[in-house]
């Protein structure tokens, strides 16, 4: 099951939400947080055993504000926008 927004309790009333992913094996339920998008992003490749990044491929000419963005070698006319990652 997945939950749009998932709230740490300490945080919910007074600071910030966070956002990820909750996953269930043998009845027991882990919470896999995102971390938001960072430059440090644009530099490690999209998947390790370690994290993966979130990601959507889109137009190279696309200019978000504040949006972090990282190149496509296989593709001249396309690049990442990145959403954040997952850590093991």
């Amino acid at each position: 099951m997945i939950h749009r927004y998932i709230f740490h309790d300490s945080y919910s009333k007074d600071i910030k939400p966070y956002v990820g992913i909750i996953a269930t094996i043998n009845d027991i339920r882990y919470f896999i947080p995102l971390t938001s998008p960072k430059m440090k992003h644009t530099k490690r490749k999209l998947r390790t055993k370690d994290y993966m990044t979130i990601y959507e491929e889109v137009d190279k000419t696309a200019n978000e504000k504040n949006a972090v963005y990282k190149d496509n070698p296989n593709s001249t006319s396309r690049k990442y926008h990145i959403f954040g990652s997952i850590r093991d």
